[in-house]
């Protein structure tokens, strides 16, 4: 323990130090997408730093429609995307705006796969379909049950890991 930490006290053995001793190149960091990357925008403006950090789009919440505190995280999505999420439609351009604004931090990758245009209501999926005949585009998310979301939900996860 003493000598671990006497030795993380020599130059170079800072976390910066040991990413950059490593040779690593790029990290991909795991985002929500109503983060505001503002870590990111931090390393990206530090010309110090040699490593590219880019987030991934994780948007587990999204398909979480039963969980009480869905409304809330809805907001904070629509607030973040500059959308007032009132409907499948308003949900599916503020991932839209969410993902272009991702995308400006460079490259990003995607822990979860949504169908396009980013959301299963959209009726272009098996799921979408199946889901389509109880929650329409422009239909409020309250009037979308639980059940459809559970429904929707194992669909696609199981869509996804035929494709991975």
């Amino acid at each position: 323990w003493e000598i671990c930490n006497k030795k993380f006290q020599e130059p170079g053995m800072t976390v910066r130090g040991i990413i950059e001793q490593s040779g690593v190149t790029v990290i991909g960091t795991t985002d929500d997408p109503a983060d505001d990357l503002r870590y990111h925008r931090q390393i990206a403006a530090d010309p110090t730093c040699k490593v590219k950090v880019v987030p991934s789009f994780r948007p587990d919440r999204v398909l979480n429609i039963e969980k009480p505190d869905f409304p809330d995280y809805i907001k904070k999505l629509g607030d973040a995307a500059g959308v007032d999420i009132k409907c499948f439609g308003c949900l599916s351009e503020a991932l839209k705006r969410r993902i272009a604004f991702f995308a400006e931090y460079g490259k990003i990758g995607f822990r979860k796969r949504l169908p396009d245009p980013a959301f299963p209501g959209n009726g272009t999926t098996d799921s979408g379909k199946r889901l389509g005949k109880i929650c329409v585009a422009h239909q409020p998310l309250s009037q979308c049950t639980a059940h459809a979301a559970q429904v929707s939900r194992h669909h696609e996860l199981e869509r996804n890991e035929r494709n991975e």
